[in-house]
């Protein structure tokens, strides 16, 4: 059996600008510091965001986490309805069905908020499986992974946009490539082992 697994934020959306927003609203509103040009935001971003909340300059000995979390998903859930599909994610998903691939997303978004943004992106046909985590904090999707990967024998592919997503793809034993145009800049992905590709034409099934 062949698997080709999808990352979603960053990997299948483009909301690198919605992320950007919504934490500099949160700047504004808590942080006496300049917002985040879209480039300084890809080179901190972080998995669990919790780091990178920090690296931001938050401070949870003042300020509460989950409060904070909450927060930006409310500001995040309000900006998705302009969140667009990157414009080669169909036809690699169609390209993978036709060589045989079934297509699966793990996500750190939460299962049942992931679910219904693909359902809103019409996404949710293409997928044999949607996996994410139980809550809103995005800590990590490596033991959906694992759990996951238990019974799976044969090829595995794994599409991300983050550090994360390698650290994944490598605890399943899959071939990772990371995509440059998502929440981690290119020079944050180079620490990594995997192909790096500038969009979905660079990968090879």
């Amino acid at each position: 059996m062949k698997y080709l697994i999808w990352d979603f934020n960053g990997t299948i959306v483009d909301d690198v600008k919605l992320g950007v927003n919504c934490i500099n609203q949160l700047i504004t509103k808590y942080l006496k510091r300049p917002p985040l040009k879209i480039g300084e935001y890809q080179d901190i971003f972080t998995f669990p965001v919790k780091d990178y909340y920090e690296k931001v300059g938050f401070d949870f000995s003042v300020l509460d986490f989950k409060k904070l979390g909450n927060e930006w998903i409310e500001l995040y859930d309000e900006g998705f309805k302009d969140v667009t599909v990157f414009d080669d994610v169909v036809a690699l998903l169609n390209e993978a069905r036709n060589k045989g691939y079934r297509n699966v997303v793990i996500s750190a978004s939460k299962e049942d908020k992931l679910k219904s943004e693909m359902a809103y992106l019409n996404l949710t046909s293409y997928f044999e499986e949607i996996l994410g985590i139980n809550d809103i904090y995005a800590t990590s999707k490596l033991a959906i992974a694992q759990k996951w990967a238990e019974d799976k024998k044969g090829e595995l592919i794994f599409l991300g946009d983050s550090l994360h997503d390698e650290e994944v793809a490598s605890s399943i034993g899959a071939k990772c490539y990371l995509i440059s145009r998502g929440h981690q800049s290119k020079k944050v992905l180079q620490k990594g082992q995997s192909t790096i590709i500038d969009n979905l034409k660079g990968v090879s099934l």
